[in-house]
């Protein structure tokens, strides 16, 4: 059975990652991916898949982010076993850009190395739209 949001804890790779991409030094995100991690992110600019850490490195130095707030905000997730699913928004400035969903396979040492991510632009209300269940 999947675990809500109230019984996820710990910091998940996820958070990790969001936080170091978010920071001064994005590169650092790669600090808590697995060295043999696969990736497909879909935005609507482009679809970017790779395996291992020199492709996702390429993505992230790719990014246009230079002076921009650009933040990961998770706003729900659920777990089953190795796998965290994420509903989230990016923001710029604290203003939504849009919404994500997300899928994560972590390992046991406490990185991932499946991630899937789909970007939409066009849903910038999600944290409006989404209901906490108590």
């Amino acid at each position: 059975m999947a675990e809500s949001m109230r019984e996820v804890t710990r910091e998940s790779a996820i958070d990790k990652y969001y936080a170091l991409l978010d920071g001064p030094h994005p590169i650092n995100a790669l600090d808590v991916t697995d060295g043999n991690v696969r990736f497909l992110l879909d935005t609507p600019a482009a679809t970017v898949h790779g395996r291992g850490r020199d492709d996702l490195a390429a993505y992230i130095t790719g990014r246009n982010t230079e002076g921009l707030a650009r933040t990961h905000h998770v706003l729900r997730r659920s777990r089953d076993n190795d796998l965290e699913f994420l509903l989230g928004e990016v923001r710029e400035g604290g203003r939504p850009m849009g919404s994500f969903l997300a899928v994560v396979r972590e390992t046991d040492d406490g990185t991932f190395d499946r991630y899937v991510c789909h970007f939409q632009t066009d849903l910038t209300d999600t944290a409006d739209n989404v209901e906490t269940k108590s």
